[in-house]
């Protein structure tokens, strides 16, 4: 009958999967991955946890330190809400992972999937990890991103 799946049915195509080619890229990518987050904790620890000035689009100043509060920490001290749905800050300008530490006084911005730059962030993410998920499954190669709001997205060739 019309859209009942038969699971017993085989697929009438076949996907060519290089697993080689895989393993290597896939565990270059993790070494890499792992080399940087390394770099970044030596760096972390290496540094004072000063006193710093955090500046909120209402005016609102907030005390963090140096190296050690986070965008995520600011969200949670205003709210358990703002902390769950924060995608991506802005800091003076710059956008800004929720997990990385500020590094001096700075004007903060927090945007959830209701802004541009949330949904931006929320998208180009989720492409990424379909995208794994489409290189493990299929064998597809990963050539251009992101995807975004806008309607770019990411590409894949066999």
């Amino acid at each position: 009958m019309g859209g009942v799946h038969d699971p017993k049915l085989k697929p009438s195509h076949s996907h060519h999967k290089d697993d080689e080619y895989l393993n290597r890229v896939i565990t270059k990518r993790v070494a890499l991955f792992e080399s940087i987050k390394a770099q970044q904790i030596a760096h972390r620890q290496s540094v004072s946890g000063d006193p710093i000035k955090i500046n909120l689009p209402d005016g609102t100043v907030k005390e963090g330190k140096k190296w050690a509060t986070t965008p995520l920490d600011i969200a949670k001290g205003i709210s358990k809400g703002l902390a769950s749905n924060a995608l991506i800050s802005q800091v003076n300008g710059v956008l800004w992972d929720m997990s990385r530490p500020l590094e001096g006084d700075c004007e903060l911005k927090l945007f959830t999937f209701d802004n541009d730059e949330g949904r931006d962030t929320f998208w180009h993410s989720s492409a990424f990890i379909l995208g794994q998920a489409l290189e493990m499954e299929y064998g597809c190669k990963l050539c251009i991103g992101p995807c975004t709001t806008r309607g770019e997205a990411c590409y894949m060739h066999d």
